[in-house]
C-alpha cells in the first residue's frame, strides 16, 4: 500500500530473490565426473536457483549405492559454494516409491493391486490368471455373495455368476499402504539423512517427490489395496466384499458404495503417502515438492489417485505436471493454486516441457508458462537439463534446454524473466472473490472402471464451468469437497477456506 510498498516491490523486481529462481531437473543419465558436475553446475548459476538431482535412463551408477551417495555429495558440497540450492529427486526414475526396486522386494504384501470384474464358470479358478475375491450373482438389482460351492450351483441352473478378480503389479507399491511408503521411506530419505543430515534445510533443501499414483493398467479396471475391507469397515461399519460389484455395474446401491470406496481410497492415498513423507521432511528440517499421476480431469484423476486436490495440502511447495507443446482449460494449474493460496503456500511449482520437441522456441516457451503463470504458478522446475545427450540419451523426453543449446548464452534472458514473474505472483494473492465447486466426488459417483458417457459429461461440463467464469473475468478458485470438510467454515456473510474467503 502506497509509494514505500511500491518501490519495495521494484526493488525486488531489479534483484529478485533466488528463491524464485527456476529450479530444473538435472538429469544424471551417465557415468559421472566431479569435474565435469562442477562445470555444469557453474553453468546454472547466472541461470537457476539450484537443480534436482535426478537419477534417470543412462545412469552407469548403482542407485543408492556407495558411489551414489558421493556424487550426491558432490551436487550438496558444489552446489552451495555457487550459492545453489541442491534438491533430491527420490527415486530411480518415475513414479516415485519403489526405491528402484529395493521395497518391492521387501513384503509381498507390499505390492500394488486392481480389481476387475468378469462372467465366472467353475473352470476360470485354474484358468484366469488373477487371485479369486469374490463370486456373486445379480438379481432382481440385489448383489448377493455367494461361496464356490453356491456358484457352481447357480452356474449349473443357468445363473450369472460374476467374479472379482486381483491382480498383482509387483514393479510398483501400494501407495494405500502406510507400511509400504515407510519403507520407502526408509529406504531413500533415511538413508540420506544418515549421511547428509547436517545438510536438510541448508545445502539440501528437499525432496522432490514425482507421481504416485495407484495401481490402474486397464480401462475396466479399479485399484485395490488389501487394507481396503478392514478400514473401510472400520470407516463405514459394514463389509465390502459383499458388494464389489456395485463399484462396476450401475445397480440400487451403487452411488452410496461408490461414494464411501472413494472416500477411504483416496484418504489412503493422501494420508498414506504425502501426508506420511510431509510430516517426514517437516520433522527432519526440509521441504517436501513434486506432483501427483494424472491431474488433467476427473477421469484422470480417478485412475491416478482418486482426487488430486487433497494431496496439495502436504507440500510444502505443491506442484503440478505440463508435458507437450500445447496449453488448455485452466482446471490443472488451478486446482494446485487454489489449495495454495487457501492454505498460505507461497511457492506452486511447475515441472514443464518434457516433450516439447528440440525445435520448441523460446516464444513457444515464454507462452507455454505464461499460461501457467496466469492460472497460478509462479516457481518453474524446467524438464530438463541433461548431463549427456551420448546415444539414446538424447531422446529423453527433449528438449535438454542446458548448455547443449546453441542459445545457451542467451538463456538468462528467458529465466530472469520467469524469477521476475514468480517473485511478483509470490508477492501478494489473487482477489478470488468466486468458489467453482469441484465435481471429483461427483465422479466419485458415477465411475465404474471406465471413461464412461456419465464421467464425460462431467468433465466437458466441468471445463465449460471453468472457461466461461475465466472467459467473463471473475476471479476465482476451486475448492475440493475434502479440502472443505478441513478447513471451510461460514463467517458473517463469507465462506472462508483457510485464510481465502468467498
Amino acid at each position: 500500500t502506497g509509494e514505500a510498498a511500491s518501490d519495495g516491490l521494484l526493488d525486488l523486481m531489479r534483484s529478485p530473490p533466488a528463491k524464485h529462481r527456476p529450479l530444473p531437473f538435472w538429469s544424471w543419465n551417465a557415468r559421472l565426473d566431479k569435474p565435469r558436475m562442477a562445470w555444469q553446475i557453474g553453468q546454472m548459476k547466472t541461470r537457476a536457483g539450484g537443480y534436482f538431482m535426478h537419477a534417470r535412463s543412462g545412469i552407469e551408477t548403482e542407485y543408492l549405492g556407495e558411489e551414489w551417495l558421493g556424487w550426491i555429495a558432490t551436487g550438496i558440497e558444489e552446489g552451495k559454494q555457487q550459492g545453489l540450492q541442491a534438491w533430491i529427486y527420490d527415486e530411480e526414475g518415475w513414479p516415485s516409491g519403489f526405491a528402484g526396486g529395493i521395497v518391492t522386494a521387501l513384503d509381498p504384501d507390499f505390492h500394488g493391486r486392481r480389481l476387475r470384474l468378469s462372467d465366472w464358470q467353475p473352470e476360470m479358478v485354474e484358468e484366469y490368471g488373477g487371485e479369486l475375491v469374490g463370486l456373486y450373482t445379480l438379481s432382481a438389482g440385489t448383489c448377493h455373495h455367494l461361496d464356490v460351492s453356491q456358484a457352481r450351483v447357480a452356474c449349473r441352473m443357468g445363473g450369472q455368476v460374476m467374479a472379482v478378480w486381483r491382480f498383482v503389479n509387483p514393479y510398483y507399491i501400494d501407495v494405500m499402504n502406510a507400511k509400504a511408503v515407510k519403507a520407502f521411506i526408509d529406504s531413500t530419505h533415511e538413508l540420506y539423512w544418515r549421511r547428509f543430515g547436517a545438510d536438510f534445510g541448508q545445502g539440501m533443501a528437499g525432496f522432490f517427490t514425482d507421481e504416485p499414483r495407484l495401481i490402474w493398467d486397464n480401462e475396466g479396471d479399479i485399484p485395490w489395496s488389501l487394507q481396503l475391507p478392514g478400514l473401510f469397515r472400520a470407516d463405514f461399519g459394514y463389509e465390502l466384499l459383499d458388494r464389489l460389484p456395485l463399484l462396476f455395474q450401475d445397480l440400487p446401491g451403487s452411488t452410496a458404495l461408490r461414494h464411501d470406496y472413494w472416500k477411504t481410497v483416496n484418504r489412503l492415498f493422501t494420508t498414506s503417502y504425502m501426508e506420511q513423507i510431509f510430516r517426514w521432511c517437516d520433522e527432519h528440517h526440509c521441504e517436501l515438492t513434486g506432483h501427483v499421476m494424472m491431474e488433467e480431469s476427473v477421469f484422470a484423476q480417478m485412475i491416478g489417485t482418486g482426487g488430486a486436490m487433497p494431496s496439495y495440502e502436504f507440500l510444502h511447495r505443491p506442484g503440478i505436471d505440463w508435458l507437450r507443446r500445447t496449453i488448455a482449460s485452466p482446471i490443472v494449474p488451478k486446482q494446485v493454486s487454489s489449495v495454495a493460496e487457501q492454505l498460505g503456500k507461497a511457492a506452486v511449482l511447475t515441472e514443464t516441457y518434457g516433450l516439447c520437441g528440440w525445435n520448441v522456441s523460446f516464444e513457444e516457451l515464454k507462452w507455454i508458462a505464461d499460461w501457467q503463470y496466469l492460472n497460478g504458478v509462479n516457481l518453474m522446475c524446467q524438464h530438463l537439463e541433461a548431463y549427456s545427450l551420448r546415444g539414446f540419451r538424447k531422446r529423453d523426453y527433449p528438449p535438454s534446454l542446458f548448455y547443449q543449446q546453441p542459445w545457451w548464452e542467451e538463456y538468462p534472458r528467458f529465466t530472469d524473466y520467469l524469477t521476475r514473474l514468480g517473485t511478483l505472483l509470490a508477492s501478494g494473492l489473487t482477489a478470488a472473490g468466486t468458489l467453482v465447486l469441484h465435481p471429483m466426488h461427483s465422479g466419485w459417483l458415477r465411475f465404474d472402471g471406465s471413461n464412461n458417457p456419465a464421467i464425460q459429461r462431467l468433465d466437458a461440463d466441468f471445463i465449460r464451468t471453468v472457461e466461461t467464469v475465466a472467459g467473463l473475468h471473475f476471479e476465482y478458485h476451486l475448492g475440493d469437497e475434502t479440502i472443505l470438510a478441513r478447513h471451510a467454515s461460514v463467517d458473517g456473510g463469507c465462506l472462508r477456506v483457510g485464510s481465502a474467503n468467498y
